[in-house]
């Protein structure tokens, strides 16, 4: 569940609703398949997270502490199937920016595809958005044997996201994910104020 707001206008609720999605189905699904899965001698867990789990998003505070959880949930858990000797491998995939469709019908929504898919395009280093098919190839090798040696790990399917990092030793610097989420986040709103016929004068107090 992804709700794109900062922490400081994300309300009790909405935090909530997401950990509660996001981590407390995680936890709970573990919960129910580990006891069952041991009985026949093992298996494999792969838990989606989120980029955002990795770097943070300052535009989407929720969302990435509840995948940093994800993250660090997997782990854990991947620790105890070892140390119960239960042959239960355990980890996370981390996707970056996916063309699902989820974000096509989001992008028809709004009508702007011209604008806001660039800018999902250039989160990744790659330069496109990547499919599906990516992430499913990244769960086929981490739920197969070929990865049987692989426990606790996080595999990134981001097209390089996770590998930027800021040039803050030059004066032109890369945008970070989070400057990208919030400019993304400005232009669906803006393009939101358009559609209602706000007048400009009346702007600033729509956005509180």
């Amino acid at each position: 569940m992804f709700i794109a707001k900062p922490l400081m206008e994300t309300s009790t609720e909405e935090f909530r609703k997401q950990n509660a999605v996001n981590v407390d189905g995680v936890f709970f699904g573990m919960k129910a398949v580990i006891p069952e899965m041991e009985k026949p001698g093992g298996g494999a867990i792969v838990n989606i997270a989120s980029g955002a789990g990795i770097v943070g998003f300052a535009a989407a505070g929720a969302y990435s502490s509840s995948k940093r959880a994800v993250r660090l949930i997997t782990r854990a858990m991947a620790l105890e199937g070892a140390q119960r000797n239960n042959n239960i491998r355990i980890n996370s995939i981390h996707p970056g920016p996916i063309l699902t469709p989820m974000l096509e019908q989001g992008m028809d929504d709004l009508g702007r595809q011209d604008q806001i898919r660039p800018l999902f395009e250039s989160m990744a280093p790659v330069g496109y958005l990547g499919e599906p098919r990516d992430i499913a190839q990244g769960v086929l090798y981490l739920a197969s044997d070929q990865s049987k040696y692989v426990t606790g790990a996080e595999l990134a399917l981001d097209g390089g996201f996770t590998a930027q990092q800021p040039l803050s030793n030059q004066h032109l610097c890369w945008p970070r994910p989070d400057q990208l989420l919030q400019a993304i986040a400005k232009i669906i709103r803006n393009i939101y104020i358009a559609t209602l016929n706000i007048p400009f004068t009346d702007r600033a107090n729509f956005y509180g």
